[in-house]
């Protein structure tokens, strides 16, 4: 019987080589498409909640889902009714991840993943918490809390996902809530490109630089104020 001729350390080394190679040629590889799969979900999100915003507004006569301004929900109080904001219920508590069940758009979603962007990963603080993305603030520069969808242009931005995340010192009231004023920025966890939803309910990824030469438009897709009148 003819005796098997065992592997010699030489070519241990070659076959270890080999797949060492491999791997480093598909990690990157790997790792893009994930990107881009974190990339799709995430535009996937965003047409849900700007969707479920048309949809409120169809079921309210009109009329937009609070934005959650912090800063509005601290100075109004909002005492003794209830006000439907997009994220959650208004002074009703915004700490706990079921609270968004209490938010305008829970009816229509129904689920959390949609609030959240599958590369936020944490960790969840104060800016964070309920969710990855906000609406934006200049829906109620007016003091409109209920602003009326068709003030606005098809085209404007309604959400983004914000960013970058601040470090301590702790974050501002303008960075709390459910909302985000365009000078805070856009994310850069998806590499150059971020998806931004419009009212029409059409997604569109810019990179920071679009993005902030759009915020630097008064009026403009960013800064879209109610009181503002289009063609």
């Amino acid at each position: 019987m003819p005796q098997r001729r065992a592997f010699t350390l030489v070519e241990l080394l070659v076959v270890v080589a080999i797949v060492v190679l491999l791997v480093a040629i598909l990690l990157p590889s790997l790792g893009k498409a994930r990107a881009a799969s974190d990339r799709v979900k995430c535009c996937s999100n965003q047409r849900q909640l700007a969707t479920a915003v048309v949809l409120y507004s169809h079921d309210f006569r009109g009329v937009m889902p609070f934005c959650n301004c912090y800063l509005i929900e601290i100075i109004r109080q909002f005492k003794g009714y209830r006000t439907d904001g997009w994220l959650y219920a208004a002074n009703e508590g915004q700490s706990l991840p079921a609270h968004v069940e209490e938010g305008g758009l829970w009816r229509y979603l129904g689920t959390h993943g949609v609030y959240r962007c599958p590369a936020d990963d944490g960790p969840y603080g104060a800016v964070n918490r309920l969710s990855s993305y906000r609406m934006n603030h200049t829906v109620a520069e007016d003091f409109t809390y209920h602003p009326k969808m068709a003030r606005f242009r098809a085209d404007a931005f309604l959400f983004w996902e914000f960013g970058p995340i601040p470090p301590a010192p702790p974050p501002t009231f303008g960075q709390l809530g459910g909302d985000a004023h365009p000078s805070n920025g856009i994310t850069q966890r998806h590499g150059r490109f971020a998806p931004v939803a419009s009212f029409d309910g059409h997604v569109e990824t810019l990179t920071a630089a679009q993005f902030a030469e759009e915020a630097a438009k008064n009026p403009g897709r960013l800064r879209c104020p109610p009181a503002v009148t289009w063609d």
